[in-house]
């Protein structure tokens, strides 16, 4: 407000929204470790768990991807071919009709790499010797299978990265299957694999691979796990649908202010498109504020301000010019994709109003020179007058204190009187002061 640092830009607490994960079930669960401990007539007495049906549990935590894969129709697998086509949120390019190869930066090929950042991981109950266990919905302490997953600011260290759920199926080991080692299998993992969760959060913009837009609101997915690498699942087993996988439930949920008509918004990590990875040259920076002008169920219309352009005759290809008025540019975001970052309220639009006819004086060129001549002496008058408003606001504070303190004292003071006041009440304390 007024080139004033903007007042909600921290409102959330460090929390970008979360993400509400329910495990329902899993199937076809396989060991694929074995110890000697729960082999022949030693499997008997109960110190491992590695024979009969498996006893598992699961691992999830939040992992972030340098590069946003496309979903393709596999339940949610990863298609190991398919890059992102650069029509995120924040990839606003130019004009498409007079953009030609001389706007186009060759795209390097993007090498997956996943970071957890430490996030937390949650870990499911156990469901004993079930191959094929599944969780109840309603929540105790003897089942746990719903994990609320914040999504928290400074866990995706670029811009433009993918989220994902890791999620690992675990077997129940015994306090002897610690000691004695287990063969063929590290920590007891009987199957591990990564669900997208950038659709969740990008809605309409195209996910299904084919541009159409794709709102969705819950991930209901099964999840084909991949076995450790010393057991691959054979193509066999893969077709007949005998493949280990997981079944889960994904809602997410944006943390903050609901954006109003006039709130001034800004993109979140996720949805800002990275300028050193973008195929074209931006028109919008992804730090770039943007102005709510209309709101539709959960979209809104944003404008911000777009510098002219010129035409010139290399290629058809367009350069900004800075002598040109601004204009307005719009487009369409999701409450997932932002958060706000300045609102105002009656007071500051009264302030506004009062301040017009000074900004109109010191928009001319007498005012502006008069701004530069005094700007040394106010800077300084402010210097000199900073302890004598610290000290005003120490005074309001202890005058706050001051007052509440004399409030509890009077309630204090009332409440004595209306018992004493009391027979009943007076009797019964004389006789708890003679006891």
């Amino acid at each position: 407000f007024r080139n004033s640092p903007y007042r909600y830009l921290y409102h959330q607490h460090g929390r970008i929204g979360t993400f509400q994960v329910q495990l329902v079930e899993a199937q076809n669960l396989k060991r694929h470790h074995w110890s000697v401990l729960g082999m022949g007539p030693v499997r008997l007495l109960g110190l491992s768990r590695a024979h009969g049906q498996v006893s598992s549990f699961a691992v999830m935590k939040l992992s972030f991807c340098t590069s946003r894969p496309e979903m393709d129709g596999s339940n949610g697998a990863m298609d190991q071919n398919l890059s992102w086509e650069n029509d995120s949120i924040a990839s606003l390019s130019s004009n498409a009709s007079v953009a030609s190869a001389n706007n186009v930066k060759p795209q390097a090929d993007k090498q997956r790499e996943y970071y957890s950042s430490h996030s937390k991981e949650y870990n499911s109950t156990i469901v004993h010797s079930n191959s094929n266990p599944s969780w109840p919905t309603l929540q105790s302490s003897s089942n746990v299978s719903v994990f609320n997953i914040d999504l928290e600011k400074g866990a995706m260290s670029k811009d433009e990265m993918g989220i994902f759920l890791s999620i690992q199926m675990k077997e129940e080991w015994s306090a002897a299957d610690s000691i004695v080692p287990v063969k063929g299998g590290g920590d007891g993992i009987l199957g591990e694999s990564k669900l997208n969760l950038t659709p969740l959060l990008l809605k309409g913009f195209g996910f299904d691979g084919t541009g159409s837009e794709a709102d969705v609101n819950v991930l209901d997915e099964w999840i084909n796990l991949s076995p450790p690498s010393s057991h691959p699942c054979s193509e066999e087993e893969a077709g007949k649908d005998k493949a280990c996988r997981v079944r889960v439930i994904i809602t997410y949920e944006p943390n903050g202010l609901l954006p109003r008509r006039g709130d001034t918004i800004a993109l979140e990590t996720f949805a800002r498109q990275s300028v050193a990875t973008s195929a074209f040259r931006p028109i919008l920076n992804p730090l770039h504020p943007l102005k709510v002008k209309d709101i539709k169920g959960n979209f809104f219309l944003c404008s911000f301000d777009l510098p002219g352009q010129d035409m010139h005759g290399r290629g058809g290809s367009t350069t900004q010019t800075r002598n040109k008025a601004a204009r307005e540019g719009c487009l369409r975001l999701h409450r997932n994709c932002c958060f706000v970052i300045e609102r105002t309220n009656i007071i500051d639009s009264a302030v506004n109003a009062a301040l017009k006819p000074a900004d109109v004086v010191m928009s001319t060129s007498i005012g502006q020179e008069v701004s530069h001549t005094l700007s040394p002496y106010v800077e300084t008058a402010g210097d000199v007058l900073m302890p004598a408003v610290l000290s005003a606001k120490l005074f309001v504070e202890a005058a706050k204190v001051g007052g509440s303190a004399f409030t509890v004292g009077l309630k204090s003071a009332m409440s004595s009187v209306v018992e004493n006041k009391d027979p009943e009440k007076r009797r019964r304390s004389q006789r708890n002061n003679s006891e």
